[in-house]
């Protein structure tokens, strides 16, 4: 994005400077001892992931079995069962749950490190061997898949602030769960109260390390709480692991369940009546937008007991037509998913010396860079592997990095083999995003503009400073930008209008150890809003969750603001006089979008539709006790994000973000299937495209059987009711040579993107045997 510049009067009188200083120097440059200083390099608080949160499977995997029966938080009025009857209902899925895993015992499967849960989701996690996930299939359950999910805020900055906390002493309103990497208490000045580590099962979710790095992202989150005078529960579901030669922060979904489970039972005794009335997840599953995937499911239980779950959109970008980057749990119909405006704390800085000479005020996109180093590079490959051939070169230098189409990922790589520093240089106007929290190893720094071209043509071994962190002084969103780039557009992959409000991407907060940091991302954006969430809860304690949720969406400001990045709009602290249901609308093409409205009070109102549909009726007496029904139509058919907006005598009184989707969607694409053997595998599902805009193509339910010359199935190779909520990839299944059946067989592939009617099917040749 160009950063806005002078106006044309003003431009065309530089370019007449230009020329004078040329003819004055003789054509040899600028008069000497006259210095244009170089503005600062742009960057965005949010950070740009696009992580795959597919786990890698190996001979040992990590599944979700899940029970047919509801958990206890699905059931009709289950807050109101009492402590008596909800402990009988938790036996009886408990007692369930170990009949089925006697039986899958009874089969050979060996089952390790099972987790159970009964409140939110009902069913376990278990790590098994990769061979037995086809002997996992056993009537009344069913197989779900485990992701990753990975912070949703960029790494903080340490910068020399006055604490945005003063101490205070803990209050006797409910806290907000914030569910992230570990929590330093003692940072967060008296608004901790005692936590849960759903990582290492047990009751301190301090902030755990790995390789001298330690945990982050959380402490930020929950000093974003704090700041809202609120109290905070820490609920650690992410950690550091090794990820393919690197080390990085990451969750998976089992223990995200394991998370809520707590948020909803914070003391584990089976009743709920202390559960939490607001959490915040602080991670998010990037483009993973399943409406039914287990931890969608897990935030509807969670919403029937009593808490409302708050959820970051994700920080993979902008989509292309019919596409969405929406992450999970975000695009579970029941959480309240937020987006991230132009954050108001700008990144950071620091003054960059090369070669003796001052160069440009960087931005410091993670970590605190070291007073000096030497040069190495520029580099532009986006893999350690790649970068390990120039190991001796780059090793505890200062590496500078040509930045490509996902410079984020560029600078984990070169963090990974062992660089001192990272100093992205892009020679592009257009702002550098942060890096996600727990992704690099070490410091993090971006130049752009005319700047990064000098670090680029530098000589490898040059000397490079840089000089204290300091705040930035203003945002480098461009004028009129009032939305992160880098925040994720909806609809979800199932097709729902997320996100469903937006806020700040960006604060000053506080740090491990008590420092003082700024961090950005939809993740903090999210923070914020959780906070408004609990306030009104305190306000409003007789709002059920789904009421919560609707009165902060109908609260939303639009400003102009896209509605399929932003939702409702800008998010408000406070009470919607007025709210509808649903509180997001969803339709057909050829459907009228419905809502109903209420009202607190008898007032008259005016209804009036965007993007040139029309609203039915325009105007409305809204009555207490009896919702108004609204219609919402276009002027023709097409797929819109749009907006109903609500006013009366003194203003806007609501906003309803509406979808109008089309009725068919495109098949998922399943690649020609490989066969080697006989009795392996592949192909590719789905399709993936990084770019300004990603297009991403996923599959909600994949079928795999073995089938005869006629078509008539022999066997079934993936689990009853077939593989469940797949990314784009490439798959490969393998079936025990004594397994193979004689004669004549072939594999048949039938996959559906979601709301797909008839599935895409792919067929191999003919096998004899």
């Amino acid at each position: 994005m160009t950063k806005t510049r002078a106006g044309i009067g003003i431009a065309v009188l530089a370019v007449v400077a230009v020329l004078v200083v040329v003819l004055l120097s003789g054509g040899a440059g600028p008069i000497p001892g006259v210095v244009v200083k170089p503005e600062p390099s742009l960057a965005d608080p949010v950070p740009y992931d696009g992580r795959s949160p597919i786990l890698v499977a190996e001979t040992e995997q990590r599944v979700l079995i899940e029970l047919q029966r509801p958990a206890l938080g699905e059931l009709k009025d289950a807050r109101a069962l009492g402590a008596a009857k909800q402990l009988l209902e938790i036996k009886s899925l408990k007692r369930e749950q170990i009949a089925l895993r006697g039986a899958l015992q009874a089969r050979g499967v060996q089952l390790r490190d099972v987790v159970s849960y009964y409140r939110v989701w009902n069913g376990f996690a278990a790590t098994v061997k990769t061979s037995d996930i086809p002997r996992l299939s056993y009537p009344g359950s069913q197989v779900r898949t485990v992701r990753r999910a990975f912070p949703a805020s960029s790494e903080p900055v340490p910068v020399p602030a006055k604490s945005p906390l003063t101490r205070a002493d803990l209050n006797q309103t409910p806290p907000v769960a914030v569910l992230d990497t570990g929590i330093d208490s003692k940072a967060l000045a008296g608004y901790a109260d005692p936590g849960y580590d759903a990582v290492d099962r047990d009751r301190d979710p301090k902030p755990g390390s790995l390789d001298g790095r330690k945990e982050t992202s959380g402490t930020a989150l929950a000093g974003v709480i704090a700041q809202l005078h609120q109290r905070v529960l820490p609920i650690r579901i992410a950690s550091f692991r090794a990820v393919g030669g690197a080390t990085e922060a990451q969750a998976t979904t089992d223990e995200l369940i394991a998370g809520l489970e707590h948020a909803v039972d914070p003391n584990g005794d089976g009743d709920t009546s202390d559960h939490v009335p607001v959490a915040l997840i602080g991670v998010n599953a990037p483009y993973a937008g399943f409406t039914h995937s287990p931890e969608a499911e897990a935030v509807k239980g969670a919403s029937g007991l009593g808490t409302l779950v708050v959820a970051p959109a994700g920080n993979e970008g902008a989509a292309a037509p019919g596409s969405g980057t929406i992450g999970s749990p975000a695009s579970a119909p029941d959480s309240l998913a937020v987006g991230a405006l132009a954050g108001r704390e700008p990144q950071p800085r620091t003054k960059i010396t090369l070669a003796g000479e001052a160069l440009v005020d960087g931005a410091v996109l993670a970590g605190d860079p070291p007073p000096s180093g030497q040069t190495a590079g520029p580099v532009t490959a986006t893999d350690t592997a790649a970068l390990g051939k120039s190991l001796t070169r780059i090793r505890d230098k200062i590496v500078i990095v040509k930045a490509g189409a996902n410079p984020s990922l560029q600078a984990a790589a070169a963090s990974a083999i062992g660089a001192r520093a990272v100093v992205i240089a892009d020679p592009r106007d257009q702002p550098l995003p942060a890096m996600a929290a727990g992704r690099s190893a070490v410091p993090v720094i971006g130049v752009t503009g005319e700047p990064a071209k000098q670090l680029l043509n530098a000589k490898p071994g040059t000397e490079i400073a840089f000089a204290g962190t300091a705040r930035g002084a203003q945002s480098d969103a461009p004028r009129g930008q009032q939305i992160s780039p880098n925040t994720s557009q909806g609809p979800t992959a199932s097709g729902l209008p997320k996100p469903d409000l937006a806020s700040f991407g960006s604060a000053l907060t506080v740090g491990v150890g008590g420092g003082t940091v700024v961090a950005g991302g939809s993740a903090v954006a999210a923070a914020t809003v959780a906070g408004y969430a609990a306030r009104l809860a305190q306000q409003r304690p007789e709002l059920s969750p789904a009421e919560l949720r609707a009165n902060l969406i109908a609260g939303g400001v639009p400003e102009r603001l896209p509605a399929s990045r932003t939702g409702a709009g800008a998010a408000q602290d406070g009470f919607s006089a007025v709210t509808a249901d649903p509180p997001t609308a969803v339709s057909g093409a050829l459907d009228p979008v419905s809502t109903e409205l209420s009202g607190t009070a008898s007032d008259a109102v005016t209804l009036k539709a965007s993007d040139g549909a029309a609203a039915q009726p325009a105007t409305a007496q809204l009555v207490p006790g009896t919702p108004t029904a609204v219609t919402v139509r276009l002027a023709k058919p097409g797929t819109v994000f749009g907006r109903l907006q609500v006013t009366d005598r003194n203003g806007l009184a609501a906003t309803v973000p509406w979808l109008v989707r089309p009725d068919a969607v495109d098949p998922v694409t399943v690649g020609a299937l490989k066969v080697t053997g006989g009795r392996r595998v592949r192909f590719t599902l789905g399709s993936f495209k990084r770019g300004a805009q990603t297009e991403i193509q996923v599959a909600e339910r994949l079928v795999l059987d073995l089938v005869d010359a006629q078509g008539n199935v022999r066997r079934s190779l993936t689990v009853k009711g077939g593989a469940r909520d797949l990314m784009p990839a490439e798959y490969a299944y393998a079936i025990p040579r004594a397994s193979l059946p004689s004669g004549s067989y072939a594999f048949r592939v039938r996959a559906w993107a979601p709301r797909q009617k008839d599935p895409t099917v792919q067929r191999s040749a003919l096998i004899r045997r």
